[in-house]
């Protein structure tokens, strides 16, 4: 995901919400969605005016409180979408930890999709979330079923944090004591 930012003349074509035949292996029907996906970034890439776009990219991750304050959202806004996200059937994908490699997540009840934004809702308070990290497409099996209206997935998000460090106590302070 990364190096399609960092490095000129590359494009990511996520494959995250493809079916599988097996632990590893993109389905043979997915084969054909996967090489338009593909045809479609090296087009992109190679002719000046296409009509294809960039790899979608996130662009600005939000912590909004609820009105009630005992329930949190976090507003993904992405980039390079073209038309709407959407899904088949309800979104899914997302998952927030408190640790960056455990699979143990926040509650996450609801997922809506509008335009370009990925809203999630959690059962947590939005202090307690900005101390997590924001995944999409964790685990070995992942069911993720975003794309936009080009057929082209979210790309995948591995402990990526969702807002500033806040202690959960007062910090530690260390003294050093002069002498025996």
């Amino acid at each position: 995901y990364q190096l399609a930012n960092e490095i000129p003349h590359v494009q990511l074509v996520s494959a995250i919400d493809l079916e599988l035949d097996d632990f590893i292996h993109i389905s043979g029907k997915d084969h054909h969605r996967l090489g338009w996906r593909g045809a479609k970034a090296m087009h992109a890439l190679t002719i000046p005016g296409s009509p294809y776009h960039a790899s979608i990219i996130l662009e600005r991750i939000e912590v909004v409180p609820q009105d009630d304050n005992w329930n949190g959202k976090i507003i993904l806004t992405y980039g390079n979408v073209h038309g709407s996200l959407r899904a088949t059937g309800l979104p899914a994908g997302f998952c927030v930890t408190t640790d960056k490699s455990t699979l143990t997540s926040y509650s996450l009840f609801k997922t809506e999709l509008k335009g370009n934004q990925v809203i999630l809702y959690s059962t947590d308070v939005s202090m307690d979330i900005q101390n997590c990290y924001l995944h999409y497409g964790m685990g070995v099996h992942p069911f993720c079923n975003i794309t936009d209206e080009e057929d082209r997935s979210l790309p995948v998000l591995q402990a990526l944090p969702v807002g500033l460090y806040r202690h959960l106590s007062s910090p530690l302070t260390l003294c050093y004591l002069e002498g025996p």
